[in-house]
């Protein structure tokens, strides 16, 4: 694990909750915009280098050449020596999958992942005669609360998902909540970059969005101060999922938020 003091301020506990609400989503529509971009300018075989270079490359020397001294250290499991830890990647597949999560750079291969997923998707949006899909998304986002539709397919996957993957592994095997969450918000991008109404139209809802993040991130904090236990009597739906359905909101607004603003 990481070092932390035993005891921590709470303002700091709330400012590293809102932070990591939107940071990584963000990032991850960025990264879709850029792909988008990428792919206009480059062949398939030229993106896929490019793409291997800039993701797969640092992500392989984080864990051939980074990851070793800090597990020798102790920082994450305790091995005898970083001669232990190369024979354990190289013969044990848990062993690998578990090195993948621990270290800092396991972004880069999920990264690299969604780039080539999304080839087929990006490739269909640039074509000049498949308009009527980013059409009918215009129209959808022309409305106040259209940009927060595109939380419904969001919600519908991590109902599913997450009861056989309820813990973010970051390890790309058992990490299928996650994953399709984050798949989400890459695609986003890819979305909003492809039409030039649906940037207009955030722009021009991003009062709308900062208010709408502001009460969500207030009702998720004071949920997240009580004892569920002591209400869920109370509901007929599981406060767990009211939970992970406010802070889809609050993931989604900010990104929206920073993107109008930004």
């Amino acid at each position: 694990g990481h070092l932390k003091n035993t005891e921590t301020a709470a303002i700091l506990n709330i400012s590293t909750t809102f932070l990591n609400q939107w940071c990584w989503p963000l990032l991850l529509v960025i990264s879709g915009m850029a792909s988008t971009y990428a792919l206009r300018k480059r062949s398939l075989t030229q993106f896929f280098n490019e793409r291997s270079l800039r993701l797969l490359v640092p992500f392989v020397f984080s864990i051939l050449v980074l990851t070793p001294p800090l597990l020798y250290l102790g920082v994450f499991d305790p091995y005898i020596s970083c001669s232990d830890f190369y024979s354990a990647i190289l013969t044990d597949i848990p062993t690998l999958l578990e090195i993948i999560s621990s270290q800092h750079m396991w972004f880069s291969s999920y990264l690299f992942l969604y780039s080539l997923i999304t080839i087929p998707l990006i490739v269909f949006l640039q074509r000049g005669d498949d308009q009527k899909f980013i059409s009918n998304l215009s129209k959808m986002t022309a409305y106040d609360w259209g940009f927060m539709t595109y939380l419904i397919p969001i919600f519908i996957s991590q109902l599913i998902l997450k009861p056989f993957f309820p813990i973010e592994t970051r390890s790309l095997v058992d990490d299928w909540a996650y994953f399709v969450l984050n798949l989400f918000f890459f695609i986003a991008g890819i979305f909003i970059v492809n039409s030039e109404s649906i940037w207009k139209q955030l722009m021009s809802r991003r009062l709308f969005h900062l208010a709408l993040g502001l009460i969500s991130l207030g009702l998720m904090i004071g949920l997240k101060s009580i004892n569920w236990i002591d209400y869920q009597h109370y509901l007929r739906v599981e406060l767990d999922t009211i939970f992970t359905f406010i802070k889809l909101v609050v993931t989604w607004s900010w990104v929206l938020i920073f993107l109008g603003y930004g």
